[in-house]
């Protein structure tokens, strides 16, 4: 697998002023699989060009379409996001 893009620097290496972002779940190899599955058959039975196809390493679940984000407040909102999971995991599993 190739390495992860950083995608705050744009084609000439300077940081991009915004980010698209979202928070999403990333789902297991076997689900990714029978996805993939779905996938190909409604690729075979869709015309060519009709449909921008993502590819299978790509799929996961969408929680929240942020938009574009300032890339200033990626480090804090990643902060907040790693914390909030952290007050969710303990609420799901009682691990207070």
């Amino acid at each position: 697998m190739p390495p992860a893009t950083d995608w705050r620097k744009v084609a000439t290496d300077q940081p991009a002023p915004f980010l698209r972002l979202f928070l999403a779940l990333a789902v297991s190899p076997a689900v990714r699989q029978e996805i993939g599955r779905a996938h190909a058959k409604l690729q075979r039975h869709s015309p060519p060009g009709a449909i921008r196809w993502t590819r299978p390493d790509q799929f996961h679940v969408t929680l929240k379409f942020l938009g574009d984000v300032p890339a200033e407040h990626v480090a804090a909102l990643e902060e907040s996001v790693a914390a909030e999971r952290g007050k969710c995991w303990k609420r799901v599993w009682g691990n207070d």
